[in-house]
């Protein structure tokens, strides 16, 4: 690893044309604007303790919601990630760091079946004792605002040694960073740890901080994060999920001689997620309704029962819809007013298998 490969720095969040300097330079800033950070988290924890209320009918909370922004904007920002020019934009990656920044907010949004966001609490107490663990860890410490985390990490392989040459290299370059960060955010996951999804992007911007405790090793003390062995990446698992959806949906030939041997099946397939303790009923509640009424045009009655079996495994975390049987009912019985008429949807249930469970449960694997 190379604490002295150039990256993008930025003049504040909304400076778009950055100039080029060393990671290590960006990473000791931080002293230099100490106390304008620490005014700002005063500022913020001030604010924090008016949560209750609004600054629409409270200005003096508005005035300082407003200056702490200011604040905010006299600090620089980087793409810790990687070098772009002339803007700062996934299609100008010059090149890549090697490095990928993750944040752990004490907080996390969700969005409801009622198409609410709504915001949760992270409790964040052993974050600090966690990271300080974890070998590929080359710094750690309190984002900006003074709350949540930031970590630093140093990756093992990037594709032509993260330059950029042309499109074609840009694109494996991208897709190797999103891979690693799947990767780590099913370690964190395992941990009982969300990270920002944001960080996923290659042009994450970090806002300068200062920590004087904060985690540093020396590079040498570092070992590289290398990812998960046969890990199959986000985009990776819908790409090949579609693919083998249209190719089982397409071999298959519905029939009524044939029904039983398909419900087998798929019966065999929920069994395997549950044994995995998989969720493969999507990421928001439509994706789950869309789940559901497959199984209802599969069958109305034995439909039921697979879909809520597969129900359980959605992340109270993460997921804060479909807590109840009752819930669930109350949907199914909806199917009946649009699904009565409908041709099974084996497409959807096959692509539910194969792209959201690691690895991927086939329907060919299963039926026999």
């Amino acid at each position: 690893m190379n604490i002295s490969t150039y990256i993008s720095a930025y003049n504040s969040v909304h400076d778009r044309r950055g100039r080029k300097i060393p990671l290590a330079q960006f990473m000791s800033m931080g002293e230099k604007y100490a106390p304008l950070i620490q005014r700002y988290r005063d500022m913020k924890q001030e604010i924090a303790e008016h949560s209750d209320v609004s600054p629409d009918l409270d200005p003096g909370l508005a005035k300082m919601i407003a200056d702490a922004e200011k604040i905010k904007l006299q600090l620089p920002a980087a793409s810790l990630s990687g070098y772009f020019s002339p803007t700062r934009a996934k299609g100008n990656l010059q090149w890549h760091s090697g490095f990928m920044c993750i944040d752990i907010d004490d907080h996390y949004s969700v969005t409801g079946s009622d198409g609410v966001l709504r915001k949760y609490s992270q409790p964040l107490d052993d974050v600090r004792d966690i990271l300080e663990q974890l070998p590929y860890v080359l710094y750690a410490g309190n984002s900006v605002g003074g709350k949540g985390f930031f970590a630093i990490i140093p990756l093992a392989t990037l594709p032509n040694g993260g330059v950029a040459d042309d499109n074609a290299q840009r694109d494996l370059i991208t897709e190797r960073h999103e891979w690693y960060f799947d990767c780590l955010e099913d370690e964190f996951s395992q941990m009982g740890i969300i990270i920002d999804s944001a960080c996923r992007d290659t042009t994450r911007l970090r806002v300068l901080s200062y920590n004087a405790e904060a985690i540093r090793r020396k590079p040498s003390e570092v070992i590289p994060y290398e990812g998960i062995d046969g890990f199959v990446s986000k985009n990776a698992r819908k790409r090949n999920a579609e693919l083998l959806a249209l190719q089982e949906a397409s071999a298959m030939r519905y029939s009524e001689a044939d029904q039983d041997a398909i419900l087998r099946t798929i019966k065999r397939c929920v069994e395997e997620a549950e044994r995995r303790s998989c969720d493969v009923t999507g990421d928001d509640y439509k994706q789950c309704l869309s789940l559901g009424f497959a199984f209802y045009s599969l069958d109305s009655v034995i439909g039921y029962d697979l879909w809520r079996r597969l129900c359980r495994f959605r992340s109270p975390a993460i997921h804060t819809h479909f807590v109840t049987e009752g819930e669930l009912l109350q949907h199914w019985q909806r199917f009946s007013h649009t699904g009565s008429k409908k041709r099974p949807d084996f497409k959807t249930i096959l692509y539910a298998f194969s792209h959201r469970a690691n690895p991927p449960i086939l329907f060919k694997d299963f039926y026999h």
